[in-house]
């Protein structure tokens, strides 16, 4: 098998398709993220992924990750 090139992926319809739908994926969890957080924290978390079922958040420092950590039940079932 040899190994495509960025480009020859993003000519490809399917490929793009699914990219676009990911990326849409993750738009909605990013609103539906800062719905959930308190004011303070919204610019300071972002929706970095989600994959196999888990939502992988980038925060901008480690205050806010530990914040995050402490909101995660709370923030889970509010995103389910």
């Amino acid at each position: 098998m040899t190994a495509r090139s960025l480009q020859e992926h993003l000519n490809s319809g399917d490929s793009m398709a699914r990219l676009a739908a990911h990326a849409q994926r993750l738009l909605q969890f990013q609103r539906l993220l800062e719905a959930a957080l308190p004011e303070a924290l919204r610019p300071h978390a972002r929706v970095a992924n989600f994959r196999l079922g888990k939502l992988l958040i980038h925060a901008a420092n480690g205050a806010v990750a530990a914040k995050v950590r402490q909101l995660g039940p709370s923030l889970a079932s509010e995103l389910s």
